[in-house]
């Protein structure tokens, strides 16, 4: 698995040296531009906000006496994970914070570096704002989704978001009908994505209505101008 992540990293930083030939960069700050997505700043704060957010919330459980390997059903109920029962219960605020909880360490490691991935070719298209709206929009719906599926199941579903953002992101080729080197950025992102439903845990139904959710949303999204391919001559 994480021989595949490495292997990754090659396409995306290839991404991103083309972006950087486009805006007159210097090759060598294209890892630098990568390391960057890690710490909010004035361009780039949609991804590591929702990062610091993960990492905080499973650390929180972990020092409050969860198992910080892996953590038991109890565990994550207790610190906002997601069940039916309560959530039909008025507890409805569990479909946010169970966004940001994950089922195990490896679970959070692979999600935050997948998060990171996707800000970076979300914002080839779009803003840190549509970032930000796309990734709780799908979040929110898959998990909606999720509570049809699921009865008396503790769920997380910050995968629902992540794949919702690289849905939006594909949107815009295929609603182009551009079949590129970057439409295809998308699809080891959604493919890992879709593979986190096998963790403990995971709502895999919540991560395929994300996703749609995504792509619906991408289509809106282009009519308001909020998500276009850039130009050579456009600034991101």
């Amino acid at each position: 698995m994480l021989l595949l992540i490495c292997l990754w990293l090659i396409p995306y930083d290839t991404a991103v040296l083309a972006r950087h030939q486009q805006l007159g960069l210097p090759a060598s700050e294209t890892f630098l531009w990568l390391k960057e997505m890690v710490w909010p700043d004035r361009e780039n704060w949609a991804a590591p906000v929702l990062v610091v957010a993960m990492i905080a919330v499973y650390a929180s459980m972990a020092l409050t006496g969860a198992d910080a390997v892996s953590p038991a059903a109890a565990d994550l109920f207790d610190h906002g994970g997601i069940r039916r029962s309560a959530v039909l219960d008025s507890q409805w605020w569990r479909l946010v914070s169970g966004v940001l909880l994950h089922g195990n360490l490896q679970h959070l490691f692979l999600s935050v570096f997948v998060l990171y991935l996707s800000g970076l070719i979300f914002l080839m298209v779009a803003d840190n704002k549509t970032f930000f709206l796309v990734f709780w929009l799908a979040a929110l719906i898959g998990g909606s989704v999720g509570l049809m599926s699921q009865e008396n199941v503790v769920t997380v579903t910050p995968t629902a978001g992540i794949l919702g953002v690289t849905g939006a992101y594909l949107s815009l080729f295929i609603a182009r009908k551009l079949y590129s080197f970057e439409a295809g950025l998308a699809l080891p992102m959604i493919l890992m994505g879709l593979a986190f439903g096998l963790y403990p845990w995971v709502d895999h139904f919540a991560n395929i209505g994300g996703l749609i959710a995504g792509l619906l949303t991408g289509f809106v999204l282009q009519r308001t101008g909020r998500l276009a391919v850039l130009d050579d001559d456009q600034d991101p």
